[in-house]
C-alpha cells in the first residue's frame, strides 16, 4: 500500500512501507508452507535402514532458543524503551512475534536410523530456513496499536553432526541467506510528522555460520541434561548492512555502511524432563549502525549484546511429539535487533512468552 502524505515543506513524500495487510498475506502464504511441509516429516520416502533421509526431522544443529535471528516461533509480551520516531518517549508495553521453521529438505548418515547416533557416526544434510518477526506496541494511546517493524529471512542452510564422544557431539552449520526489514505502515505515518524522519533499507544477503559443541549428563533432579556452547558469526556478501540511498521522492542518502563481521557466543542447559527449568544466553557483538558518520572510512562502534531466556520445559522430550510451548522469562540489553533501529545501542526489553518447541526438541 503506498501513502503520499504531505511533508512540511508541502511537497509529497511516497512511503512504500509494506502495510499490515500485505504483511498478513505474506504470513498467511509461509505459514501455509510450514503446514504443508509438517506431514511430509512422516512420510516413508526412505527405508527405516536407509543411510539417506528426506523432509524428516534430525537434531543437527538446532537452534539456539536465545538467538535472536534464529527461525522459530515464539511470542512475548513485554516492557520495552522507546524507538526513534514514535512520539512516545516512554517504556512502551508491546509484542515481539517471531514465526519460523527450519524446514529439513535432505541428508545422509553413516548410521541408518533416526540420528540417535553412537560414538564416532555423523551425518549431514540441507534445511531451509524461513522466518517473519514483528514488533508492535499495544498500550498505543490512540488505540491504533502499531506495527513498529517487521523483519523476513530465509536461506540455505548445510548442517553436520559428529558423535566424536559418547555423550558428547560436534556440530556445524553454513548458511547463505536474504534479510529484508520494513516498516510498519501505521508506524511510517506516524513517523512523516517528524522532520527528521527517513526511511532506511536495511536489507542484505549474509553468510551466517557456526560452530556448536553439545554435551548430554545425567543431573540429579534434572534427569538427563544438554549442555551447549556455541560459537557463530554474519557476515554481509552484499554491499552491507543497508543501502546508503534513502527510497523516498527527496532522494538523499546516508553514509554508507563500513563494518562487516559480526559474531556471538551461545550457552544452553535444558533438562529432557517436562516441568524443569532451562536457561538460554546468546551473547553477540553486533554492530552499531550509524548513518551520519563524518566519513565513509569511519567504522561503525559495535557492542556486546545479551539475550537471556530462563523457562521451564512444559512436554518430556519425544521425537513424536509435534509441538509443544514453554513458558519463558525473557532479557534483552544491546543493540536494538530490529530493522533500521539497530542504530540504538540502549535498547532494553523484558517480558514473558511461549516458546514453540517442534518434534518436542
Amino acid at each position: 500500500m503506498e501513502r503520499t502524505p504531505e511533508t512540511r515543506e508541502g511537497e509529497p513524500m511516497r512511503l512504500r512501507s509494506v502495510s499490515f495487510a500485505q504483511q498478513v498475506l505474506a504470513l498467511r502464504s509461509w505459514v501455509m508452507l510450514a503446514i504443508a511441509a509438517f506431514p511430509l516429516a512422516g512420510l516413508p520416502l526412505v527405508s527405516a535402514q536407509s543411510q539417506y533421509w528426506y523432509f524428516q526431522p534430525r537434531r543437527y544443529y538446532d537452534p539456539l532458543r536465545a538467538d535472536v535471528r534464529a527461525a522459530q516461533t515464539n511470542v512475548l509480551f513485554g516492557k520495552s524503551t522507546p524507538v526513534e520516531f514514535y512520539p512516545d518517549q516512554e517504556d512502551f508495553f508491546g509484542w515481539d512475534i517471531s514465526l519460523g521453521l527450519e524446514i529439513p529438505l535432505f541428508g545422509w548418515e553413516s548410521e541408518p536410523g533416526s540420528g540417535d547416533f553412537t560414538k564416532g557416526a555423523w551425518g549431514l544434510g540441507l534445511w531451509l530456513p524461513i522466518s517473519w518477526h514483528m514488533i508492535g506496541v499495544l498500550d498505543d494511546p490512540d488505540n491504533s496499536n502499531p506495527i513498529i517493524n517487521t523483519d523476513y529471512r530465509f536461506s540455505g542452510m548445510l548442517k553436520v553432526q559428529w558423535m566424536a564422544w559418547e555423550k558428547s557431539s560436534l556440530q556445524a552449520r553454513v548458511a547463505v541467506g536474504h534479510e529484508s526489514t520494513h516498516l510498519g505502515d501505521e508506524f511510517s505515518l506516524i513517523g512523516v510528522t517528524n522532520p527528521d524522519f527517513r526511511r532506511i533499507n536495511v536489507s542484505h544477503e549474509d553468510l551466517e555460520y557456526g560452530i556448536s559443541f553439545q554435551h548430554l549428563r545425567e543431573v540429579k533432579y534434572l534427569d538427563e541434561t544438554e549442555f551447549l556452547f556455541r560459537f557463530q558469526g554474519l557476515t554481509p556478501f552484499s554491499a552491507g548492512y543497508y543501502g546508503a540511498e534513502l527510497r523516498e521522492t527527496g532522494g538523499g542518502g546516508v553514509t554508507p555502511p563500513k563494518r562487516r563481521h559480526q559474531w556471538g557466543v551461545g550457552l544452553q542447559a535444558v533438562s529432557e524432563l517436562a516441568w524443569r527449568p532451562w536457561i538460554s544466553v546468546e551473547l553477540r557483538n553486533r554492530v552499531v549502525y550509524a548513518y551520519d558518520r563524518p566519513s565513509e572510512d569511519d567504522k561503525e562502534d559495535t557492542k556486546l549484546s545479551v539475550n537471556v531466556l530462563i523457562g521451564t520445559r512444559t512436554h518430556d522430550f519425544d521425537t513424536a511429539a509435534p509441538v509443544t510451548f514453554d513458558l519463558y522469562f525473557r532479557y534483552y540489553h544491546g543493540v536494538n535487533p530490529a530493522g533500521q533501529f539497530r542504530n540504538d545501542s540502549k535498547y532494553t526489553l523484558y517480558g514473558i512468552g511461549l516458546l514453540a518447541r517442534l518434534g518436542g526438541r
